[in-house]
């Protein structure tokens, strides 16, 4: 906690310690890390499944795929 100018009492750095530049680059790396191996498994999981035709049911029904292809 410091003061302000003013003399008021800033409660939010003690929650919130500020952060060096690194801290911040680090963070937003492992983030954007993240965000990019979502959109993979997204992309792995629509691969995965197929669209076909069904008699049984008489229309399109999504299938998964077999490993082996």
């Amino acid at each position: 906690m410091y003061t302000t100018k003013k003399g008021r009492a800033n409660w939010t750095s003690l929650a919130n310690p500020p952060q060096t530049a690194e801290e911040k680059l680090k963070e937003t790396i492992e983030k954007a890390k993240a965000e990019v191996e979502r959109e993979r498994e997204e992309e792995r999981q629509k691969r995965d499944v197929e669209t076909v035709y069904s008699t049984k049911y008489k229309g399109w029904k999504k299938k998964q795929k077999k490993q082996g292809q």
